[in-house]
């Protein structure tokens, strides 16, 4: 019983691509429920796409198209929120959420 069994080792994934995707993901959901949430976790997905980025170019590791999904929704998080304020600062001015009495 002499059988040759042929093992092939698979690289593992960038982790920092797989995180920025999750963030970014996290951040595009947390818009939903204030503003604040898509920042706070698009801004460490934003950083984690770059090096995931950068890593996979250099090391041919797999990943990269994670990390560049993960750096789209992290950069989505970042932009939005601020166009979104801007717009509701720009529609909405003070002077419309003054009551009159009399």
């Amino acid at each position: 019983m002499n059988e040759n069994i042929i093992t092939t080792k698979r690289e593992e994934t960038n982790t920092q691509a797989i995180l920025s995707l999750i963030f970014g993901i996290m951040s595009l959901l947390g818009m939903m429920f204030t503003l604040i949430f898509g920042i706070v976790f698009a801004l460490p997905g934003f950083i984690l796409g770059i090096i995931g980025l950068r890593k996979t170019s250099t090391t041919n590791q797999p990943g990269r198209s994670l990390a560049l999904a993960g750096l789209i929704c992290s950069f989505l998080g970042l932009i939005l929120p601020i166009i979104i304020f801007i717009i509701t600062i720009l529609l909405f001015t003070p002077s419309e959420f003054i009551m009159e009495v009399g």
